[in-house]
């Protein structure tokens, strides 16, 4: 289990429990303390009898139950760590959490299983239904070990109260067993609850489950293992976060990082790229990340990665840059450009790039269309711009006089700077439009038009200047083609037109965009087919030949890995008539195409709801 920095801790409790420490050391001996202030014991921590330590828990307990924690300061969170250090060094819990009678079980058979625990559906006669959590103690070392995560995860679970989080209701302890109880949530994760609820209010869902890891990470804690089946929808249909097993404190600078590596714990596809690598430790932007993919999971109702079976595999291959397929959310008008933002953004590398969950990601995610902000260049900035056509303009010339013939082409290009050059004499201001592509290697690119404002901008008009001082002598002197100098005034002008027209560019782009997805088809109700397992080399036209024996096709879309060592991956089909989508549904599952056997099943598509439910996002 990933526990906060817990090593150390471990070291000092296994020590005490073989009697090589004694238990309560003498009162000058606090080295240990001194050295470790991660634990975020105080050193009279150390040498309390247990009724001592007993009280103690109690008091800190009472103390957090008192309080929804400080949004302003670490009170809160390291009231939490030195809750649950105590609780593990002295192998017990707050009398609060431990439950008198066990739950009457439905069945001896789990309901659910995890990788380090079983899940039963009880009755308890004080909260009705119940779920039941069992710690798996055989899968660790000891019984120590096994006390010392469930405990973690008790502590943290009870005193994270918000309306998106399950209630926690409780422990039952005993020499063989080691149980957590909370709400039984009826209708189960959020991926299976929309697929069999065609009007799922998934506006709501998205908000829940971003309202539950905002409210985490306001009190310094992060999740650690946010997935669809962890995400569980309650008797009022809210999303409601569950599973505090890998849920830590956020890291500060005192605190040893965690050597824990990615496979031991955790959900290997929802897990950042930095923690597969071990690059980072768990950390509020990791939750985003798999927050990111998450949204990409319920938006499709399938599992990241499926057509990778082992988690290794998706380790290293997310190390690299994949992810999962965008194509298969960009291809519906339904989703909101803010939705898409956030996934993207939440997907880069660099995790100090992802955003923040904010009151300005709340307001912007659902947006059907983002507002794109404005810069106004002033002074030395606008100045650059000027220059840039300048340069391009002369770098022409200079083409045209080794180039005679060339006029038409030179032409052109004077033209193109002299209208770059009354764009920015005139009209100061510039569009902040991100361009967001994979095909420039495997890792999403994402390039900052703010950087290419304010720093590209200097840099390039630099470059440019130097250039054209060294190659413009030479080819008046050689008067004649150097070729050189032919590529020189080449990559100024590219430069030039780059800087001076990728902000308008960009936003043309984009309007274009917006302008195909509202032109795609609207009409979700028809049956969509979701096709994997393709050949590497298939064509559009010949899926379109094998699927529309059964009958006239709407459209198709072949979906590009342009991420993958494969040239394909999957497609989606939707049918003019759902009776014949049924029977290629029926037909084509299993099918052999040049050797590779076909999956096909219902593509869950979103679609929006009617003006009398406020245009909210469902799935059909």
């Amino acid at each position: 289990m990933m526990l906060d920095n817990s090593e150390d801790l471990d070291t000092v409790t296994a020590a005490v429990a073989s009697g090589s420490v004694p238990r309560q050391p003498p009162p000058t001996s606090h080295a240990y303390v001194h050295d470790n202030p991660d634990l975020g014991l105080l050193p009279a921590d150390y040498r309390l009898s247990d009724d001592d330590a007993q009280r103690r828990i109690d008091q800190l307990d009472e103390e957090l139950s008192g309080t929804v924690g400080s949004l302003a300061d670490n009170s809160y969170s390291r009231t939490v760590r030195r809750l649950r250090n105590l609780c593990k060094f002295y192998q017990r819990l707050p009398t609060s959490c431990i439950l008198q009678r066990y739950p009457t079980l439905d069945s001896q058979n789990p309901v659910g299983l995890g990788g380090y625990s079983d899940v039963f559906r009880a009755v308890s006669e004080a909260y009705g239904a119940v779920a039941v959590k069992r710690i798996r103690s055989h899968v660790y070392s000891d019984r120590s070990t096994a006390f010392k995560a469930f405990s973690a995860e008790a502590v943290t679970w009870k005193h994270i109260r918000h309306p998106n989080v399950i209630p926690f209701r409780g422990v039952f302890t005993s020499p063989t067993e080691f149980s957590i109880v909370s709400d039984w949530m009826a209708h189960g994760d959020i991926v299976s609850y929309i697929k069999s609820n065609a009007e799922a209010h998934l506006e709501m869902l998205i908000l829940d489950i971003f309202d539950g890891l905002r409210f985490i990470h306001g009190i310094n804690l992060v999740h650690g293992d946010l997935k669809g089946t962890n995400i569980l929808i309650n008797n009022q249909h809210q999303a409601c976060l569950a599973d505090f097993g890998f849920t830590t404190l956020v890291r500060t600078n005192t605190m040893t990082p965690r050597t824990t590596t990615a496979l031991e714990g955790g959900s290997v596809r929802w897990m950042a790229p930095e923690l597969l690598t071990g690059r980072g430790d768990l950390h509020p932007q990791t939750d985003v990340y798999a927050f990111g993919v998450v949204l990409w999971e319920i938006l499709t109702c399938r599992l990241p990665f499926e057509d990778l079976s082992a988690d290794a595999v998706v380790a290293v291959r997310v190390s690299q840059g994949l992810r999962p397929c965008l194509r298969c959310i960009t291809d519906s008008p339904a989703v909101p450009d803010g939705l898409l933002n956030t996934i993207t953004s939440s997907w880069i590398d660099t995790h100090s790039s992802r955003p923040v969950l904010n009151d300005t990601l709340r307001e912007q995610l659902l947006l059907p269309v983002l507002p794109t902000p404005k810069l106004r260049v002033r002074g030395f900035t606008r100045l650059l711009f000027l220059l840039h056509a300048v340069f391009g303009s002369t770098a022409a010339l200079l083409l045209l006089q080794m180039f005679p013939e060339e006029q038409l082409p030179v032409a052109i290009l004077l033209t193109l700077f002299a209208v770059l050059f009354v764009r920015h004499l005139f009209n100061p201001t510039i569009r902040l439009v991100p361009i967001q592509t994979t095909y420039f290697g495997p890792s999403l690119l994402i390039i900052d038009p703010t950087l290419i404002a304010q720093g590209w901008n200097g840099l390039s008009a630099f470059s440019c200047a130097c250039l054209l001082a060294v190659h413009v002598p030479m080819v008046i002197w050689l008067k004649g083609q150097f070729f050189p100098s032919v590529i020189t005034f080449c990559l100024v002008i590219f430069a030039s037109a780059f800087v001076c027209g990728y902000h308008d560019v960009s936003y043309g782009i984009l309007r274009m965009r917006q302008l195909m997805r509202s032109y795609q088809p609207k009409d979700d109700h028809r049956t969509q087919l979701y096709v994997s397992g393709l050949p590497d080399e298939v064509t559009k036209k010949q899926l379109h030949q094998t699927f529309s024996v059964f009958g006239d096709i709407d459209w198709l879309s072949l979906h590009d890995e342009a991420q993958s060592s494969r040239s394909h991956n999957h497609c989606i089909v939707q049918f003019k008539n759902n009776n014949a989508a049924e029977k290629a549904l029926l037909d084509m599952d299993g099918f052999e195409l040049e050797g590779k056997q076909l999956r096909v099943e219902r593509r869950h598509a979103f679609r929006l709801l009617s003006t009398q439910t406020n245009g909210q996002i469902a799935l059909a």
